[in-house]
């Protein structure tokens, strides 16, 4: 309600002569009070800022809140290839949708076994016949670090050593190149990788005895000795990285 209105009313009608130094008087007291609230507001600022850098010096160094260290990228060179975290998850997946948050140990040279307590941790975590991408990747991050496979084992999950100017049986040939297993495998987000290690090493084995036979030479004939060596010592190492992830995946099957 507007002032003059009050004085329109007989009942208010002296409240702005009557009451005017009154207001006058309560304006002066608040806005002194005010002035002291306001003094001791700085004051408790400045002093509460002296507080705060006396107990800073007394923080000891051992209570400083930490540096999270940043994920440091490794990289070796296998067979004459770069491979690196990055890497390995585009060969589980193409589309580029595995996190490489924990780590591949590119050092690992896979000689320690696993233990009945690893096992059942691993069993734990990881169900080898239903396993997504991620855990695909994640599981060799583990194995690597605990130093059960290496970073060769790895490589050749995704590598194929057979030479460019090697002849073989069209259906021996297709079943060791794999490649419709990882079509078959590494395009649905769950795969049984025991069935798919199983049938990797299994096709390896065949093509490394065939290798050995007669009808090798028989499809080869041409082929530098030297050559098919250094084939039958890359299908020998590949077998038996393909037999480690088996006999692994073996001993964590629910």
């Amino acid at each position: 309600m507007q002032v003059n209105e009050l004085e329109a009313t007989g009942r208010y009608a002296n409240l702005k002569t009557s009451k005017h130094s009154q207001v006058n008087g309560n304006l002066g007291f608040l806005s002194a009070l005010r002035q002291q609230v306001e003094q001791a507001s700085v004051n408790h600022h400045d002093s509460s800022t002296k507080l705060d850098v006396q107990e800073n010096r007394q923080i000891p160094n051992s209570v400083q809140v930490p540096t999270i260290p940043k994920k440091v990228s490794q990289s070796v060179i296998i067979d004459g290839e770069e491979w690196n975290d990055e890497r390995l998850a585009g060969c589980i997946d193409v589309w580029g949708n595995i996190s490489t948050e924990k780590t591949i140990n590119w050092n690992a040279t896979g000689t320690d076994v696993l233990t009945q307590t690893q096992m059942a941790d691993l069993r734990e975590r990881y169900d080898i016949e239903n396993m997504s991408k991620q855990d695909f990747y994640d599981l060799l991050s583990d194995l690597t670090h605990l130093n059960v496979v290496s970073a060769h084992d790895c490589e050749s999950l995704f590598w194929v050593h057979a030479p460019d100017c090697m002849a073989a049986p069209s259906e021996l040939y297709h079943n060791y190149n794999q490649r419709h297993l990882e079509l078959n495998y590494f395009t649905r987000e769950n795969s049984n990788l025991l069935q798919f290690m199983q049938l990797r090493y299994e096709h390896s084995l065949e093509m490394f005895n065939w290798v050995g036979s007669r009808s090798f030479d028989e499809y080869n004939p041409s082929m530098p000795p030297l050559i098919k060596q250094r084939y039958v010592d890359a299908l020998s190492s590949e077998t038996a990285s393909y037999q480690k992830f088996f006999s692994i995946f073996q001993s964590i099957k629910r």
